[in-house]
């Protein structure tokens, strides 16, 4: 499968509508002089159609000008007059029109906020939007979390540093461009107080790849990599010393990488000790790669090996039965990735927390899992998303029966995308249609249901708009259904679910419920370890703050002695035995809290 395409990387929606699109550009671009007034005569055709080859020139010349208002404006007028007077649907040849004039609306708004100082270098503009294949490639990986204006400065950068290969290699530096827009924060937070200093350098970055690709050492080919998966690669924080010592030093396929995660020896002393942090001096992967390290060191070698090699790559942390562990999940082949590289089973990690090198916010494994659904990279993928584009221009532009019907074409040739969905959801409230909202609710969570994030937060959001509409008792059964139908096999979205249960007791005064709630969740997932950890510390403060505090202490001696009984590591049994302490303390029974405190002492 071809990974990161698809609504959670790419196209993302601000309020609405995404504001990212890029135009066609033709050899024959005018300067940024242009006389756009003649343009915007000749723009409008008869018989509805426009002339794409205009609307090219006229994006260069609003690019040129850096006056994205004026072209706002005229191309708000010009689709206003392609449907004014028609049926409420669009006919296939009006779509087809449509559609580049909707792209262009949307790269106007997309660097609208930059200013009217902002200007593209024509040199650029023609080399980055010349061929129909890089308007696909820039539409498809620019996200509103990016900074344009540094985007645009890294990528002119690279440009002008190797017109040589820059036509073959555009893919990496369109990657680049996105990843390298601003500062990335280090890889994990345990490498101690000697990091090593490197600076935001994607020239070098490319060099290294440059080179990598012209010795044909690289693990997967470049032509096999899409733009998304090339930004979990790219992001290589490592000085050129390193690079070369990886490619010198560092041997093995990119179906058998997941090896590289046990190749470092795990520093058993050092975790009896507790030292979690890097306490060897500067943090190198030669280091890590001599002296060992725990599982965070060995998820960080793996991952920036494989990076180093062309393997895409990422870092997982998550919250197992015995405590926080790390992992690595990388692309094994042009289709296929594994994300369970040094995971451990018993543990049950329900999710793996990841950092989205472009979007600079966390992700999950199972968002992965879903960016590389084929749907979402099939050749249906690249038509849906252009009927999502111009769904949401006529949605901008108040045409909201065209654009209910363009987001269902969109829907129809690929049901797993998050934009459309959301444009109908908008229209839904502006027509105060609270009942189809309900249905489109439920559609969706079963377009879904593969993906079992997505379906919760769905249903979730369905929960909270049954609470707008006074409807608690329904909301509170929708998500009692869908925490059932989780069940075992994520504990963490049961938890989220059943969360949200208790929120709506308690805000109705219930507060008996709310604690009962808490408390059945608890039995269900009492050999979920360390990870239930954190509800029983929200259960205490709930019912001290409620006045329960006896009734908590009667359910916590029995489930924490039985927690602690299940349980050989001493640290784990001190804070439950902490926890314990807490409540007996809250319910005034200094007999019980006096025989925890002497248990903590032995322990200690």
């Amino acid at each position: 499968m071809h990974c990161f395409r698809g609504p959670s990387s790419r196209m993302r929606i601000q309020g609405v509508f995404c504001a990212t699109a890029f135009v066609f550009y033709s050899a024959a671009v005018v300067a940024a002089t242009a006389d756009l007034a003649e343009l915007e005569k000749r723009l409008p055709q008869s018989r509805g159609r426009v002339q794409e080859r205009d609307l090219r020139e006229y994006g260069a010349g609003i690019l040129g000008t850096g006056d994205t208002g004026r072209g706002l404006g005229f191309l708000s007028r010009l689709v206003g007059e392609q449907i004014e007077g028609r049926a409420e649907r669009l006919n296939t040849a009006q779509i087809k029109a449509l559609g580049p004039v909707a792209d262009a609306f949307l790269l106007f708004i997309y660097f609208h906020d930059l200013g009217d100082g902002f200007r593209f270098r024509s040199d650029v503009a023609e080399w980055m939007l010349g061929k129909e294949k890089r308007l696909g490639l820039v539409v498809d990986t620019i996200a509103v979390e990016d900074d344009r204006g540094r985007l645009y400065k890294v990528l002119q950068a690279l440009y002008d540093h190797d017109p040589e290969n820059r036509d073959r290699l555009f893919r990496l530096i369109l990657a680049l461009s996105v990843v390298w827009d601003g500062p990335q924060p280090p890889m994990h937070g345990q490498m101690g107080g000697a990091q090593p200093a490197v600076g935001a350098d994607p020239i070098k970055v490319y060099d290294h790849f440059l080179k990598l690709y012209q010795s044909n050492r690289a693990k997967i080919a470049y032509r096999n990599l899409s733009v998304p998966a090339l930004t979990f690669m790219v992001h290589l924080p490592l000085p050129a010393s390193e690079l070369n010592w990886i490619i010198k030093n560092v041997k093995g396929s990119a179906p058998t990488w997941k090896r590289k995660f046990s190749d470092i020896e795990y520093d058993v002393p050092r975790m009896d000790r507790r030292i979690y942090q890097w306490p060897h001096g500067v943090y190198t992967l030669p280091a890590i790669e001599k002296l060992g390290g725990i599982c965070v060191d060995q998820a960080y070698y793996a991952t920036l090996t494989a990076r180093a090699y062309g393997i895409p790559a990422l870092i997982f942390l998550g919250e197992g039965r015995r405590g926080p562990h790390a992992w690595f999940g990388y692309m094994r082949d042009e289709r296929n990735w594994e994300l369970d590289a040094g995971r451990y089973a018993y543990d049950k990690y329900a999710t793996g927390q990841a950092w989205h090198p472009q979007l600079n916010r966390p992700m999950t494994d199972h968002d992965v899992e879903f960016t590389c659904d084929r749907a979402l990279n099939s050749p249906r993928a690249r038509s849906a998303r252009q009927h999502a584009r111009l769904a949401a221009v006529l949605l901008q532009l108040g045409l909201l029966k065209q654009a209910d019907q363009c987001a269902d074409l969109s829907l129809l040739q690929v049901s797993i995308q998050e934009w459309p969905w959301r444009i109908k959801e908008e229209i839904l409230r502006k027509e105060k249609d609270a009942d189809a909202l309900l249905s489109l609710f439920s559609r969706k969570a079963k377009a879904f249901h593969r993906y079992p994030d997505r379906a919760a937060a769905i249903r979730q959001e369905q929960a909270e708009f049954l609470r707008k509409l006074g409807r608690d008792k329904e909301a509170a059964r929708l998500l009692r259904i869908n925490e059932s139908r989780l069940g075992k096999k994520r504990d963490d979205l049961a938890r989220a679910l059943a969360s949200e249960q208790v929120q709506i007791a308690y805000d109705s005064g219930d507060y008996r419920k709310a604690r009962m709630l808490v408390e059945d969740l608890l039995k269900k997932q009492k050999y979920e370890g360390q990870k239930i950890v954190s509800v029983v510390q929200a259960y205490i403060s709930l019912t001290a703050e409620t006045k329960q505090q006896r009734e908590a202490a009667r359910f916590l001696g029995r489930f924490l002695e039985g927690m602690i009984n299940r349980t050989d590591d001493p640290h784990h049994k001190a804070a439950l035995y902490g926890l314990l302490l807490t409540a007996y303390e809250n319910a005034g029974d200094e007999r019980k809290a006096d025989r925890i405190t002497k248990r903590l002492q032995r322990l200690r």
